[in-house]
Formats: C-alpha cells, sequence, structure tokens
C-alpha cells in the first residue's frame, strides 16, 4: 500500500483498528498530513462500529435475501413481451446489488429457510447468518455482531474488498 495518498478507497483487507492505526502512523510520519491520518483513523472506527450485513457479502434485495444471478439477457428487448422487460428489470435490480457488495469472494452455500440460516463461503472462511429476527452472524463459531468482531475473528487471513 502506498502511504503517500493513503485514501479508505485504497485498504484492501478488512483489518483491526489496532493494525490500521500502526499503518496511518506510518503514513502521518512520512506525509505530516495529521488531520488527513486522523480522519482516516475515524472514518475506519465508524465503519468498524458497522453491524455486519449479508448485502456487504452476496447482491441483497430490498427484502435483505441474495438475488439470484440473471444471465442470458436477450439482446434486444421487446416492451411488447413481458417475460423480457421483467427479466431485464431484475437484471438491473441484480446489477446495482452487485454494487453494493463490499467484500469480494463470496458466494451462497446453503439456505435453510425453514430455521433461517444461511451460510456463505469464500474459500478460507464460513459466515453463517441468521436471518430470523435476532439477525446474528458466525464464523468460525464465533459470534459477530460488527466489522470490528469480523476484522478480530478473520486477522490471520484477512477478508479482502472489492476493487
Amino acid at each position: 500500500m502506498n502511504f503517500e495518498f493513503i485514501e479508505l478507497e485504497q485498504i484492501e483487507t478488512l483489518k483491526t483498528l489496532e493494525v490500521l492505526v500502526s499503518e496511518v502512523d506510518v503514513y502521518v510520519n512520512q506525509s505530516k498530513n495529521y488531520v488527513r491520518g486522523y480522519g482516516i483513523v475515524s472514518e475506519w472506527n465508524e465503519f468498524l462500529k458497522e453491524t455486519v450485513k449479508l448485502s456487504d457479502f452476496v447482491p441483497c434485495g430490498s427484502d435483505g435475501l441474495p438475488l439470484e444471478e440473471i444471465k442470458d439477457l436477450p439482446k434486444n428487448i421487446q416492451i411488447e413481451n413481458l417475460e423480457q422487460v421483467e427479466k431485464y428489470h431484475k437484471f438491473h435490480i441484480y446489477q446495482k446489488a452487485k454494487q453494493a457488495v463490499i467484500f469480494e469472494g463470496w458466494e451462497v452455500e446453503s439456505h435453510d429457510k425453514h430455521d433461517g440460516w444461511m451460510t456463505l463461503k469464500n474459500g478460507l472462511h464460513t459466515l453463517v447468518f441468521d436471518l430470523m429476527p435476532c439477525n446474528d452472524v458466525w464464523i468460525c463459531d464465533l459470534e459477530v455482531n460488527t466489522y470490528s468482531d469480523l476484522a478480530k475473528a478473520t486477522i490471520n487471513n484477512p477478508l479482502k474488498f472489492r476493487k
């Protein structure tokens, strides 16, 4: 990471506040830009306090559940063909939801609609979301509520942000 022009968008992995502060400390010492350094730490601290959301890992609809990816979109949409129009509309909803995903490489492995559990995997980690009212999230048998909890749980193999 180039610390001369550090911005939040340049942070590639989910880090604990302690790790980020040590990196920003190097940036501040090199650049003497104390105000920006403090701003980065403050913004990151606020982000880490946010609740972990399913939609940050996979594209989700307004109901909070994952959307099915629309493939084989017709080249020429005919307005009178309602099926094509609906498919085109779902495609755009999916694309918009996909842009809101902040972590890369996650897929739904299973969804138990009866019990309300959804399991996501990315190759290194497994996240289990309880979609019932309590909205618990688990990784490695640890309950995580915030991104700070998630950063601590994945410190050895940090989650990667989507570029």
